[in-house]
């Protein structure tokens, strides 16, 4: 499978799993009243995770672009 298939299928993953991680945070942070804060919890835990093996995923996937367009940018002299 090459990278833009990859990366095709990571992309829409990974804004889910971001989604998933704002919402239980907004209802772990407000404390709002759900059945099982528990249940919300760990699905906070875990998605939290997932997103972060996502996203080491794609930072390797973009690595190449993220040499060329940010690491070798010349910093503005002042």
């Amino acid at each position: 499978m090459n990278k833009a298939k990859l990366l095709r299928a990571l992309n829409p993953i990974l804004l889910v799993d971001f989604f998933v991680v704002a919402t239980t945070g907004v209802q772990l942070l407000l404390d709002l009243n759900f059945p099982n804060p528990e249940l919300v919890y760990e699905f906070h835990k875990y998605s939290g995770l997932l997103m972060i093996v996502l996203v080491i995923f794609h930072l390797m996937l973009n690595w190449s672009w993220i040499k060329t367009n940010i690491l070798k940018r010349k910093m503005p002299t002042l």
